[in-house]
């Protein structure tokens, strides 16, 4: 003879169900949460040269102009990058000025591209405008 007792399965188990999936939740949301305090952002730490605006002058003053197409000039003549990095070597840069104009819908990863090649060459300070 088997013994049945008064209470249905179902009713027994739902509150433990219940609990379950609130913990799940509650372990759901702070998992959540912490994941946006650690995410790290994209991209890189760029160092770039120290910018100045308005200092005297002294020996040639050295345009570099970046286009709204990311095309590269050089005291008003078209260079690629390697053209401009040789052309900034063949030059004594400790006494001269360096400009660059940028235009304001260029791309600013190429501004950021000759930032690194001007602090590779050992270039202290880079003055940059936009027009």
């Amino acid at each position: 003879m088997k013994v049945r007792s008064s209470l249905n399965d179902q009713t027994v188990f739902a509150p433990v169900l219940v609990i379950a999936f609130f913990n799940f939740m509650f372990l759901f949301i702070v998992l959540i949460i912490f994941y946006s305090f650690f995410a790290v952002p994209a991209g890189y730490e760029i160092r770039m040269p120290i910018m100045a605006t308005r200092n005297l002058e002294t020996g040639q003053v050295i345009t570099i102009r970046v286009s709204a197409e990311n095309v590269l000039f050089l005291n008003d003549k078209v260079v690629t990058f390697n053209d401009l990095k040789r052309a900034l070597l063949k030059i004594n840069i400790a006494n001269n000025t360096i400009y660059v104009q940028v235009d304001s819908r260029a791309s600013m990863a190429r501004v950021g591209d000759i930032w690194e090649m001007c602090k590779g060459l050992g270039i202290a300070q880079v003055k940059v405008s936009t027009f």
